[in-house]
């Protein structure tokens, strides 16, 4: 449809100006003729435009298109705008289901997802929820959640109470990062990397400010202490 619109625009203006000038020239010639307000001078009149009907026709038929292509175009808009409002809430709902599974470990990464819904779906749409290449992961990942990793990471429960990290490949938010994100995907459409190549960027962002924190001992250390705390039911961060 938009792919008409403009040449079918420029033609339009074309056939108008050169009908304004058919127009203009048949007038011209209407006022040498001698003045004869009877039936067969107003024909004969008439017959000072007969040269360019084929121009004034395809002038109207051009118009006429051009006008129906915009209610189109109208109706498609309406369409489309009816359809996302449909599928946003039933997305949403459903993503909301799942948010709550983040309630225990990452509460505050639950808050930020909340806050970001509308934003995150309207640009899913525009994608059929699908991500088909590694270009369009990193701009999905770097527009919504580069800049918050750090902050997940951190809010974390389990980080909040061990506070170092085993390895560099660790992460403490990923899984419930990962968790949710599958949810609001198409994932089974998604190029076949997709999750792994998010988990990278997303490594890449917990790489930046857990090095200073690596010291496999004390993770284990502290790691096993937070286990028997839990299981003793003992009050946790």
């Amino acid at each position: 449809m938009n792919k008409l619109k403009q040449p079918i625009f420029y033609l339009q203006w074309t056939l108008i100006a050169f009908s304004i000038l058919a127009f203009i020239l048949a007038s011209i010639e209407g006022f040498k003729m001698s003045f004869d307000p009877s039936s067969s001078g107003f024909q004969e009149y008439l017959k000072l435009f007969t040269p360019y009907s084929i121009l004034f026709a395809a002038t109207f038929v051009v118009l006429t298109t051009h006008l129906a292509i915009e209610r189109l175009g109208l109706m498609s808009d309406a369409n489309n705008n009816s359809f996302k409002a449909s599928n946003r809430t039933i997305w949403i709902q459903t993503v909301k289901e799942f948010l709550s599974e983040l309630k225990e470990e990452n509460p505050l990464m639950l808050k930020e997802f909340s806050k970001q819904l509308l934003v995150i779906h309207d640009y899913l749409f525009e994608k059929q929820y699908k991500i088909q290449t590694i270009s369009d992961t990193k701009e999905f990942f770097d527009k919504f959640f580069k800049n918050r990793v750090q902050f997940y990471e951190e809010m974390n429960t389990k980080y909040m109470n061990i506070a170092c990290y085993r390895d560099n490949r660790q992460s403490y938010s990923w899984d419930g990062f990962r968790y949710l994100i599958i949810v609001m995907v198409n994932a089974d459409e998604c190029y076949p990397k997709f999750i792994i190549d998010l988990r990278e960027l997303y490594l890449k962002e917990v790489q930046e400010f857990s090095k200073s924190n690596i010291d496999p001992q004390a993770f284990e250390l502290v790691y096993k202490e937070y286990i028997q705390r839990k299981l003793k039911g003992t009050d946790l961060k």
